[in-house]
Parts: C-alpha cells; sequence; structure tokens
C-alpha cells in the first residue's frame, strides 16, 4: 500500500510530522562512507505529501531545517485525552530517556514530547503515540518511547524491538529496573 505518491527524487524520513524533499538531486561524488544528497530543489512536505511554505517563528510552529511550519497536530477531545495520559507520566518517562543522554541539558530541555502519529483504522485499533524530545526529534528512533493506545483509550502498550505490544505498566517497571542497573554502574564506575 502507497500512502504517499513517489512524486520526489529522494525524501527524508518524517520527523514531527513533516519530511524534506528533493528534486533534481543525487548522492553526492564521493568514495566516503556516508554521501549527502545535493543539487536539486529541496523543499518540506507534511504527512499528506502537501508542499507546506515556511511562516514566521511564533509559540505554535517547529523548526525544520532552520525555517519554521505550522505545529501539524491537531486534536479532538478523546485524542487530548489520550495524551494527557502520557504528561501525567512525562517526568518518569523524560527521566527513563535522558539518563544517560544530554548531561549537560537543562531541566526543561530535559522534557519529552508526545504526539499521536496515527490514528485507528479497520485493520490496526490503536492511535500510536510517539514521544520527541526537546528538540522535537524522534526520541524512539527505532522503537523505545513509541506507544500504542486502544480505540477507546484503556489499553495502554509500549512498543519493543520487534513491535511486540507491552504492557504501559510491565514497560515502565522494565525501564525502571534498567535505570537503576545503569545508575549503579556509573556508581561502581565513579568509586573505581
Amino acid at each position: 500500500m502507497v500512502v504517499i505518491k513517489p512524486e520526489h527524487d529522494f525524501v527524508s524520513p518524517f520527523n514531527y510530522g513533516y519530511a524534506a524533499f528533493c528534486d533534481g538531486c543525487d548522492w553526492e561524488k564521493t568514495e566516503d562512507e556516508h554521501k549527502a544528497m545535493v543539487g536539486g530543489t529541496w523543499g518540506v512536505m507534511n504527512f499528506k505529501g502537501e508542499i507546506v511554505k515556511p511562516v514566521s517563528k511564533s509559540e505554535n510552529t517547529i523548526e525544520v531545517d532552520g525555517k519554521y511550519f505550522p505545529n501539524p497536530f491537531k486534536y479532538n477531545e478523546k485524542e487530548k485525552n489520550i495524551l494527557q495520559f502520557f504528561e501525567k507520566q512525562n517526568k518518569k518517562l523524560s527521566e527513563l530517556y535522558y539518563v544517560n543522554h544530554y548531561t549537560k541539558l537543562s531541566e526543561d530541555e530535559k522534557k519529552l514530547f508526545f504526539e499521536i502519529v496515527e490514528r485507528p483504522k479497520e485493520n490496526f485499533p490503536f492511535y500510536q503515540v510517539n514521544a520527541y524530545d526537546y528538540r522535537k526529534l524522534d526520541a524512539g528512533l527505532m522503537y523505545d518511547f513509541k506507544f500504542l493506545v486502544s480505540e477507546n483509550g484503556k489499553n495502554i502498550f509500549a512498543l519493543d524491538y520487534d513491535n511486540e505490544k507491552i504492557p504501559f505498566e510491565k514497560w515502565l517497571e522494565n525501564q525502571k529496573k534498567k535505570l537503576n542497573c545503569f545508575r549503579r554502574s556509573i556508581r561502581i564506575i565513579r568509586i573505581n
């Protein structure tokens, strides 16, 4: 199933509702292991594949490649209630996420943002909620910090590396155990 028709020469992965794209670009000619996409005309699209133009910076914009775009997420009351669950857990979840990252961040920067990136469909009866870090970059690049919420909002799961659903409370307990082990290992390293 193609969600967005391929109309561009290159499209980056979506992040916080937007993806950069280019037309007429190509991989740079180099022997380096990591090549960049160069040339062409660049733009930004939303998750519907629509080209989006930059706007003036405001409280309700996000930055993409140095330009500002409207916040792409809009919610009804039910969805706001789902996100409220994660906001209530934010302090715990942020502590888990930032424990071994970004030791020089302020307390304000050590906060996760939660957004609904998928809504229930006939063959997928869940909301998918992703966590984003202080830069509004996907906190769960592979699988961590991605959650599923049942259509009625009563069952919450975390996704593991195999996309298996783990009940949220069980996942949280496992994450807390990992956090405590990490902290103990740091103390041992500092003592030695």
